[in-house]
């Protein structure tokens, strides 16, 4: 036989192989599927359902002005002073109308989380609650947090009149919104 002929041989046989690799690559796989990640799941609360407190208090730091309102007989930091604020909240909710599966979602969520609020106001500002406690007794759930703002200039705080018009509550599978 010639060479060329051989040569010519070899190649093709051994394109025929590759193809057949390539081809065949799903045939022997296993047929067990990959465990699937577990989903989101959101459980939203009704407003009217949950009793929400707020409270800030604003601390004057020294040396900085005071503003004097006559006609209410009330002074509050002028915007140009810095203060240290506290804002904490408690939010608690009858959840004894969930099922048990939401129930069991929500209990993934007691500890410390992050917790988003979203207050209404005369300034309308979002905050982020780092390490809120979540907790659930029987079929009460109780959510509840401070945030520390320290040398702050007074007039980027919300104001005192304070009214949270939503909360959600994230961990790994578990989103809570009271709205």
């Amino acid at each position: 036989m010639n060479i060329k002929k051989i040569l010519a041989i070899t190649i093709i046989a051994l394109a025929v192989i590759s193809c057949l690799s390539v081809a065949s690559a799903g045939l022997f796989d296993s047929k067990e599927k990959a465990p699937e990640a577990p989903q989101q799941k959101t459980i939203n609360l009704n407003k009217t359902d949950a009793s929400f407190n707020v409270e800030q208090s604003i601390v004057q730091q020294a040396g900085n002005k005071m503003q004097v309102n006559r006609d209410t007989e009330s002074a509050s930091p002028s915007g140009d002073t810095k203060v240290n604020a506290n804002i904490t909240f408690t939010v608690t909710s009858d959840i004894s109308s969930l099922n048990e599966s939401d129930k069991k979602a929500l209990e993934g969520l007691n500890g410390s989380n992050n917790v988003d609020i979203k207050f209404n106001s005369n300034k309308t500002k979002d905050m982020n609650f780092n390490n809120a406690k979540v907790s659930i007794e029987g079929n009460t759930l109780t959510v509840n947090g401070i945030i520390r703002q320290v040398n702050v200039l007074s007039d980027s705080l919300p104001s005192s009149d304070l009214v949270i018009s939503k909360l959600t509550a994230k961990n790994n599978n578990t989103i809570l919104q009271i709205s």
